[in-house]
């Protein structure tokens, strides 16, 4: 009885000891924060939704809040110490990074952490990864008058993490560039058959680099959409130079009717003037016989009273007896 009695003490205490170093929470504020990838929340032609992506054998790198929630069984606040955080890669590899940072309880801390990205050769560049972020921390605590250490840990899942080779990065940023000479110029060089034959031929080109891309064939696709820019390019080359070409003629032309027509004004306007002149000629002749034909009607106008003066004031003949 005695026996039985001390193994249910042994098996309480065990249950206690177990529960009171059991894992508390910690927390994370938000999520963690990848810096300078090649892409963002990007959806690609043949990966589909890329989350994060970087280029093989570079070096990727996040930053993380880490907010200490912990508390032991009795609600006490606890200051925690994190020793160490991993990443965990669908590849099978962990990324280890030792910190032993010591964080109040209620405080924030800020940690970044980096590695490098491995080769296609381990992370395929066919498909988006997995990932798992380790935050590993402990405490110390007592239990029945003697210390003990906590262990616990914090864990964050991620996926679409992709990996990219240097020329299926350039390949999709070749697709990128050609888009955007397309919707610049597109709606232009259809004006001359000369720049739309090499346009026709660019996106020729471009939907072949398309293919090839999403089959996965990026050496092949990158060459394409290098041929397809140059095309384009020369498109609107050609487009520039044939409408400056259009442009000096038309202006040329507008040039010569303008003169022309300034030269048919000028040449109404001295006509006009002509007939001023003329007009003003006319009317002085026409004054200056008015004039001469009033002088003369008043100088035939004073020789009558004249006459008739002369006559009335002549001496009348005496006759002759």
């Amino acid at each position: 009885m005695k026996k039985s009695y001390v193994a249910i003490v042994i098996s309480l205490a065990m249950i206690l000891c177990i529960s009171f170093v059991a894992p508390a929470s910690a927390g994370i504020v938000g999520s963690p924060t990848w810096i300078k990838p090649v892409w963002k929340n990007r959806s690609d032609a043949f990966l589909g939704s890329v989350d994060i992506a970087y280029i093989e054998n570079t070096t990727w790198i996040f930053n993380v809040w880490v907010r200490n929630t912990v508390t032991n069984t009795t609600g006490h606040p606890m200051d925690i110490t994190v020793k160490n955080i991993a990443v965990w890669f669908d590849w099978n590899k962990f990324y280890n990074t030792t910190t032993n940072v010591l964080i109040k309880y209620n405080d924030e801390y800020l940690f970044t952490i980096n590695g490098t990205t491995e080769s296609t050769t381990t992370a395929s560049n066919l498909f988006t990864h997995r990932y798992r972020i380790y935050i590993e921390y402990e405490y110390t605590t007592v239990s029945g008058g003697t210390p003990a250490t906590v262990k616990g840990s914090w864990t964050y899942d991620g996926d679409r993490f992709a990996i990219l080779t240097q020329q299926q990065y350039n390949a999709a940023q070749a697709s990128w560039e050609y888009s955007l000479l397309k919707s610049t110029v597109s709606t232009y060089v259809d004006d001359y058959a000369e720049s739309y034959s090499l346009y026709i031929q660019a996106e020729t080109e471009s939907n072949t680099a398309q293919y090839y891309y999403t089959q996965g064939e990026f050496n092949a696709s990158l060459q394409h959409y290098q041929t397809a820019i140059n095309l384009i390019n020369q498109a609107w080359t050609v487009y520039i130079g044939i409408k400056a070409e259009y442009d000096q003629n038309k202006l040329n032309k507008d040039k010569a009717e303008a003169d022309a027509l300034q030269a048919e004004a000028n040449a109404i306007n001295a006509n006009a003037t002509a007939r001023v002149i003329e007009a003003n000629a006319l009317a002085q002749a026409m004054v200056i016989n008015a004039v001469a034909l009033a002088i003369f009607g008043l100088g035939f106008m004073f020789f009558g009273i004249a006459a008739i003066v002369y006559a009335w004031r002549k001496p009348k003949a005496q006759a002759q007896s």
